[in-house]
């Protein structure tokens, strides 16, 4: 069982950011709504960090469907919760 230890959304990004339990896991989340009106929930996943032309880094981030029932259900009841 997976508890939210804290919560944070980048309503800019429309990301929710979780650290989660067991093992202090740090999460990326979005929601979206598919064709169908219906929401999904997507998991980003780190990419390689890219070095900028300003010389800062930039680490890219990809997107995924989120296969766990349990990450899953706290993001889409924060997203409801925005409604």
């Amino acid at each position: 069982m997976l508890t939210v230890v804290s919560h944070e959304y980048d309503e800019v990004n429309n990301i929710d950011k979780y650290v989660v339990d067991p093992g202090k896991l740090n999460v990326m989340m979005r929601v979206i709504k598919q064709e169908d009106g219906t929401p999904q929930v997507l998991l980003g996943v780190a990419g390689m960090t890219h070095q900028m032309a300003s010389g800062d880094a930039a680490e890219s981030m990809s997107w995924t469907v989120c296969a766990n029932k349990e990450l899953a259900a706290f993001a889409l009841a924060d997203y409801e919760a925005r409604q």
